[in-house]
């Protein structure tokens, strides 16, 4: 057995996938020792293609696999392919060599050829590689059987030095697998178990790729190619004549040195007149296609080709900062945690990944954070967010544990792990921080430990250490979060912050509390629509009560209240209605409130961290995506439909905007922000509205303002007398209702438009609403819809069948 390459981009060989034809038993843990043993059993077969989980495979994407009848790690799983499935098996096994390769295996798992034993594996993050003794011939089995992970954890281990919430079993700190479908409060209660990545014959014709490396990096502005390789030649070394790189359309030498049949390739290549690579918000995302070729006697062979991009990246972390510098440009980086994609298989083509990222990236995010409870992620995933101009933070895969990290084989296993992925992930320019885990220093910080047992030798010592050596000039942060006296702590490091959302903190918390960057949080029950509640349950009106509806609802592990319960909570604030009333009397309007409040919280958030008064540069979201059909955190649901809160945060995201910030007794004030590199010139224009259509004052402002500048104006000096624009001096019922703010553009376009309620955002209905709507098809793809009101309408839905909307969710200011 031997550690699998980084073969992802590798063409020197020709690969066959085992992808199909394979089946699949279900058996007692340890009721069959090898694959003869399962002639005696009579167990239901299933067929199956790989790579996909046992999950997929038993109920394909029917929704009864989210209501499994028993645990899938409670059964051993045997994967059964027959050699004579595989084309071509002649041409296969002439004269070359054969390697059976396995990109990942979820996760005890034994390899067997007809009934001998080749590979055991405990990793499902890393890869593994078997040279075949002997050809294959058509009678041949291979069978690759997943032991019961319930079965395992029975061992007697040592124990943790303090315990973790995140799983019930505490001895899942030796098992390297995902945490997905352990977590019951947030995740679907399925276990991944199978080959959740490729398995494939490796034909070596030419050469075998032992390692191979290639990145790039910026240092003082000059940017610079690293290339690293072991090969081991198939033929003699001297037909070897050298190697070169090529890379916008310039080839340069690589150093080659002959050793026996082993040939090792290096190169440290400045370029010049290379355009940076940027984050989306801040620039273009330049790429550059390169290949690298080996020179024999019999011509030249291309070892290796992909894209790079180059770019200098500083984490600034001190007492008062924490903030993400790119190219020396500083960052606000806005996004959200990511999710899997495709839940049961953990597989999703490059084409539903396109248009899940490009959605992402439309919405202004920029910024994507994998984190240490999911996995790492696939080629394709690090690729598109390479092309998109999307920043990745990466958690190793770790989370809220105390790993056995003094185990010497447990430690061996898991830098074994952490070398393949950097090996992988670092000719990504997407890549921007490295992360040590996920909530270690703070689960044993939150039990009391001391700061001593917070973090081991591992995350602090050796994983940087590894991060320097194979991917120079990334930020490692130790944990997430982490900093301060407590790693949990607000005003100091990297934290996770639940004041908006979890623990329950009134909306005005961020103005109180000094976030200097949030990896994660603000996590609440985003209810879905209509369409996703419709295909799951059926009728609308009744899902807040459906069984298997409410058992989705998100919830803290042990807690006696969900996140509906803490949604309610932030209807009554901003709405001012008492929500168990409400769905009581109009279930209808509950509904839609509910639709449209957890959206409005949590971009208020963003827009205060956004004004030049907030130390904030970073705010992560739980999470991007649901796993299935529910209220849970995600912006957009399962079915790929994006929620109002993702509409709500797209506009407070914005590049160009203008954002109103309530400062109390000093009135309302405006902040107008400019993250493009040109300067923004046009005009401000603001309004204050009663009983939706009555203008009780205008002001207009032309303004000028640099790139990556804002600019702070105050109401109260734009309209030249006292209004109470804040409502804070409260001489009798409010002026106003609504406060709008539009900011336009020299082509006399409006850029952005932000609304303030001056007491409450439950308006009164009113009925005489003129409302004129023209739609007009602009090509065959895309439709364009006028709305014109002469009064003030709130949270404007766009319904369209087959179209999905640019902006909605809106507000609409009167046009008289």
């Amino acid at each position: 057995m031997e550690e699998l390459a980084n073969n992802s981009s590798t063409l020197v060989n020709n690969s066959y996938l085992l992808s199909d034809n394979w089946s699949l038993i279900k058996t007692s843990p340890q009721q069959c020792r090898s694959p003869d043993k399962l002639n005696d059993i009579n167990e239901q077969t299933f067929e199956t293609s790989i790579p996909a989980s046992v999950a997929s495979a038993v109920n394909g994407i029917e929704p009864a696999c989210w209501n499994p009848p028993f645990n899938y790690n409670d059964f051993d799983w045997w994967y059964l392919y027959q050699i004579n499935s595989l084309d071509k098996l002649a041409e296969i096994n002439k004269n070359n060599k054969l390697k059976l390769c396995f990109d990942g295996l979820a996760t005890l798992c034994e390899v067997w050829l007809n009934n001998e034993l080749l590979l055991t594996t405990d990793n499902m993050f890393r890869g593994y590689s078997i040279e075949l003794a002997n050809e294959l011939k058509p009678t041949d089995q291979l069978a690759l059987v997943f032991r019961s992970t319930t079965h395992h954890l029975k061992q007697k281990r040592a124990r943790p030095r303090w315990k973790t919430r995140l799983v019930e079993n505490q001895q899942m700190r030796w098992l390297r697998c995902t945490v997905l479908g352990q977590v019951s409060v947030w995740t679907p209660p399925i276990q991944i178990i199978g080959p959740w990545k490729k398995v494939y014959l490796e034909e070596l014709k030419t050469f075998e790729v032992n390692r191979l490396q290639v990145r790039s990096n910026v240092t003082n502005n000059n940017a610079e190619v690293y290339v690293s390789a072991e090969l081991t030649s198939q033929f003699p070394k001297q037909e070897v004549i050298g190697a070169y790189l090529k890379i916008d359309q310039q080839s340069y030498p690589l150093e080659v040195n002959k050793q026996a049949d082993l040939l090792t390739i290096f190169a440290r290549q400045k370029l010049s007149k290379i355009k940076f690579w940027w984050p989306h918000t801040h620039g273009e995302p330049h790429l550059y296609r390169y290949e690298i070729f080996l020179e024999t006697r019999a011509g030249k062979q291309l070892i290796s080709s992909g894209q790079l991009g180059f770019k200098s990246t500083k984490f600034n972390l001190t007492s008062d900062k924490s903030q993400l510098l790119v190219n020396n440009q500083l960052i606000f980086c806005r996004g959200t945690c990511w999710t899997v994609s495709d839940y049961l298989s953990l597989n999703t083509s490059r084409e539903i990944l396109t248009q899940q990222l490009t959605l992402l990236r439309d919405s202004g995010l920029n910024m994507i954070r994998v984190g240490g409870t999911m996995i790492y992620e696939s080629d394709d995933f690090y690729e598109l967010c390479d092309q998109l101009g999307i920043l990745v933070w990466q958690d190793f895969m770790f989370a809220s544990m105390d790993y056995p990290t003094e185990d010497a084989l447990f430690l061996e296993n898991i830098k074994i792990e952490v070398n393949q992925q950097l090996t992988r992930l670092s000719r990504h320019p997407s890549i921007s921080v490295y992360c040590g885990n996920t909530d270690v220093q703070a689960q044993a910080a939150m039990y009391g430990m001391p700061k001593e047992l917070w973090s081991n030798e591992f995350f602090d010592q050796w994983l940087p250490e590894a991060c320097v050596e194979q991917h120079p000039g990334i930020p490692y942060l130790p944990s997430s979060p982490t900093g301060g006296a407590m790693p949990f702590h607000l005003s100091q490091g990297v934290s996770h912050y639940w004041g908006i959302g979890a623990y329950m903190h009134p909306t005005n918390d961020p103005n109180k509390t000094q976030v200097l960057f949030a990896s994660e949080g603000m996590g609440l029950s985003h209810i879905p629509e209509d369409e996703t509640i419709h295909a799951s349950i059926g009728k609308t009106t009744l899902f807040p009560y459906d069984n298997e509806w409410t058992k989705r609802i998100p919830r803290d592990l042990g807690a006696g209240w969900d996140f509906d319960d803490i949604r309610d909570k932030y209807l009554e604030e901003l709405f001012k209605v008492d929500p168990v009333v409400l769905r009581r009397q109009d279930i209808n309007k509950y509904i839609e409130l509910s639709r449209v409040v957890t959206g409005e919280v949590i971009s208020q958030v963003f827009q205060y961290w956004r004004t030049s008064k907030s130390r904030c540069q970073g705010g992560l979201i739980w999470f991007n995506r649901d796993f299935w059909p529910c209220a849970g955190f995600g912006l957009i649901d399962s079915n790929n439909r994006p929620k109002a809160a993702y509409y709500q945060l797209k506009r407070s995201w914005a590049n160009v905007t203008a954002i109103i910030q309530n400062e109390s007794l000093d009135g309302a004030s405006i902040s107008v922000i400019n993250e493009n590199n040109q300067a923004f010139t046009g005009s401000l224009e603001i309004d204050l509205i009663k009983n939706g259509h009555i203008s009780i004052a205008k002001a207009q402002q032309d303004i000028k303002i640099s790139g990556h500048q804002n600019q702070t104006l105050s109401v109260d000096q734009l309209l030249g007398h006292f209004l109470d624009s804040g409502y804070a001096y409260r001489f009798g019922i409010s002026q106003f209702d609504v406060l709008c703010c539009k900011l336009i553009n020299q082509n006399n376009q409006a850029v952005s438009e932000s609304f303030m309620f001056a007491e409450s955002f439950d308006l009164p209905v009113l009925d005489d609403a003129m409302i004129i709507a023209n739609a007009e098809y602009l090509d065959d793809k895309t439709l364009k819809l006028e709305i014109k009101s002469d009064r003030f309408l709130q949270f404007v839905r766009i319904c369209v069948k087959n179209y999905l909307a640019d902006d909605n969710y809106f507000h609409l200011a009167p046009e008289n």
